[in-house]
């Protein structure tokens, strides 16, 4: 890209946002500069004083891509086995899909994906809590003629939420919420917080038996 000024509208902060810029022309040298120039009427102007706060940068993809990953991971048959459901939007044609879950790096199960979709049972699974976040990890693979061509991976853990008349529930069990509101802001840098303090915080609040944060 060169000489060419590409305008896209953003009104949600914190969030990851992409925008397609392949049917622009390419030269040989590729750089991308972000600016923010205006801020809409009757928008609280405060929370744009930091500027940018994410990471800006170049993604190249294969023509053949995974756009997205959408998961629902929930226990089942008394709370004793796990259901995943899982689907992906896909970017391309004539690519096959392939699902494994992992848990420890141990392979537990795989799936071919039908319209990007598929359908996992896990027996006996390790449940999330607050105080036991077992995850597995999902893996979507994408091959073209039996070569991969894109992996990606994301975390899931298998619980249902409940809300009655009795009160909230996690896998059964009657949770009692006790929250925060926390910002990721450091009291010397800003916006830009450190691993350890993120950890520290963490900390802090199992100190204090805080299991919701927003």
């Amino acid at each position: 890209l060169r000489n060419e000024v590409a305008n896209f509208a953003l009104l949600i902060l914190f969030v990851i946002f992409e925008e397609d810029i392949c049917d622009r022309r390419i030269v040989d040298e590729l750089a991308c500069e972000i600016r923010i120039v205006k801020v809409r009427r009757g928008m609280n102007c405060t929370l744009y004083d930091g500027g940018i706060f994410r990471d800006v940068y170049l993604l190249l993809v294969p023509e053949n891509h995974i756009r997205d990953i959408k998961t629902t991971a929930l226990m089942v048959n008394g709370y004793k086995d796990g259901e995943l459901d899982v689907c992906c939007e896909v970017l391309g044609n004539g690519a096959e899909l392939d699902y494994r879950l992992y848990y420890e790096n141990e392979l537990i199960a795989s799936a071919k994906a039908e319209d990007g979709k598929a359908h996992i049972v896990v027996k006996d699974a390790h449940t999330w809590t607050a105080e036991t976040p077992d995850r597995y990890q999902l893996c979507a693979v994408l091959s073209v003629n039996g070569e991969v061509q894109e992996v990606k991976s994301v975390y899931i853990g298998f619980r249902t939420i409940e809300l009655t008349k009795k009160g909230l529930f996690i896998n059964g069990v009657m949770v009692k919420l006790k929250g925060v509101n926390r910002h990721d802001t450091n009291s010397r840098l800003g916006h830009v917080t450190p691993m350890e303090t993120l950890v520290r915080d963490v900390q802090l609040m199992k100190q204090m038996n805080v299991n919701t944060v927003r």
